[in-house]
């Protein structure tokens, strides 16, 4: 079976992970609230709960969404209320931005607590300001996840059961910057990881599923 069709089939499947624990990692707001209580907010970028005393440049996304859509930069207040005109506290989230021109996407198929398989793809950008997708991509590689990035991710795995994603960025101190959770599988596990290699994670997956 190809891997095109293992994406196809599970791609629609639910993971087994607890509905809370699903909103807590794929809702931005809930993450940040999360990595609040667990003390893990050093893996997050700042949130700003008034544009009026934001760091800028910064990052204003939708509180629930996927692939950069509504998605800007702002260099000041003013931009800010410009877009979230309503409901900027409940429907948008203010983060702070990490530039740089590479980002990490990693992939974890996790079962009864244990990290089962992980693919990680590293993309470089043509520029060290953007919002995906605005942006050309000039290289993109399979690497390991480095052991200190390996630590932060996996802190936010408990309970966890199934296929999750992590996007995030690496700060100038070396410190992993986690902007996004997807708890599904997400485009550098179905389209963008060697065919070979994403096979084999399937394939892992299809035993749990027999």
């Amino acid at each position: 079976m190809s891997s095109d069709t293992h994406f196809r089939r599970v791609s629609c499947s639910p993971c087994n992970a607890r509905p809370h624990v699903i909103d807590r990692l794929g809702q931005k707001a809930l993450l940040h609230d999360y990595a609040l209580r667990m003390g893990l907010l050093k893996h997050l970028p700042a949130h700003f709960a008034d544009p009026a005393y934001a760091r800028y440049p910064c990052v204003l996304k939708p509180s629930v969404g996927e692939f950069g859509k509504d998605t800007v930069i702002c260099m000041s207040g003013s931009d800010v209320l410009k877009v979230a005109q309503d409901g900027f506290a409940s429907r948008w989230v203010l983060q702070e931005f990490v530039p740089g021109c590479c980002e990490y996407a990693v992939s974890f198929l996790v079962h009864q607590g244990q990290i089962l398989d992980v693919i990680c793809t590293k993309y470089t950008y043509d520029k060290d300001v953007y919002v995906w997708p605005h942006v050309k991509e000039i290289g993109r590689e399979l690497v390991a996840v480095p052991p200190s990035h390996m630590v932060a991710l996996v802190s936010f795995l408990d309970e966890y059961e199934g296929i999750l994603n992590f996007n995030y960025k690496v700060r100038n101190d070396g410190r992993v910057c986690i902007f996004e959770v997807n708890t599904r599988i997400g485009s550098d596990l179905g389209c963008d990881a060697p065919r070979a290699r994403a096979r084999e994670l399937f394939e892992t997956l299809d035993k749990l599923l027999s």
